[in-house]
């Protein structure tokens, strides 16, 4: 009974050192790729992984480096077309205005800013900053329904013709654009269409005068 016993014990205890083991060697890869994955997602391009993992993580630590692989090269898209995106709103001729649901810009190029009078930092309520007319036109569109509508206003001694485009999670895009010369352009036209009318109406009655002054 004592031997029985004393194997018992000594095969628990045998046991209990092999599962330590054991869990320490799964234990060790997995948290490899955990403070793999930790420091991808702060922003370090290639965490540092083991290089010969037990035979049954070996799969496992393959996909997670064509996974790392792939987020690489689709952050690094997406950081080029955002500097692309950025480029031609700084270069934009229109002012563009990003806002959310609650009328908080959130993107905002020099053009806008230009136009508005201030910078629009990021976070700035769009009512503190722009002139109240937009900012009611904004709170309006973002209240209805509707997914553009376009709008004039009068600025000061501008001329302002903007368009209101609602983004797909949430928010919308206000786009700016200063016509006071397109404006006064086409009040020119008007008066001079407005002169030659007139122009005609007056030698309508002149032509039989001359001709009867010409017979005489």
């Amino acid at each position: 009974g004592i031997l029985v016993l004393f194997t018992t014990a000594v095969g628990a205890l045998a046991a209990l050192w092999l599962s330590g083991i054991a869990a320490r060697q799964l234990a060790r890869p997995i948290g490899s790729l955990r403070s793999a994955a930790l420091a991808f997602a702060g922003g370090q391009a290639e965490p540092h992984l083991e290089d010969q993992p037990t035979t049954e993580f070996v799969p496992v630590f393959a996909a997670f480096r064509r996974m790392m692989s792939d987020l690489s090269a689709s952050r690094a898209e997406l950081e080029e077309a955002q500097r692309r995106t950025a480029t031609v709103l700084r270069n934009a001729a229109s002012g563009v205005i990003a806002v959310d649901d609650d009328g908080v810009v959130t993107l905002a190029n020099p053009r806008a800013d230009e136009l508005i009078g201030t910078t629009l930092v990021h976070g700035t309520r769009l009512a503190d900053a722009a002139p109240p007319e937009l900012a009611v036109l904004v709170n309006r569109f973002l209240a209805e329904s509707v997914d553009d509508a376009d709008f004039e206003m009068r600025h000061k001694e501008q001329q302002w013709r903007g368009r209101l485009t609602r983004l797909m999670r949430g928010g919308a895009v206000v786009t700016l654009d200063d016509v006071s010369e397109i404006a006064r352009a086409e009040r020119v036209l008007a008066w001079g269409e407005m002169a030659r009318q007139v122009a005609h109406e007056i030698k309508n009655p002149l032509t039989p005068i001359r001709l009867g002054v010409q017979h005489l």
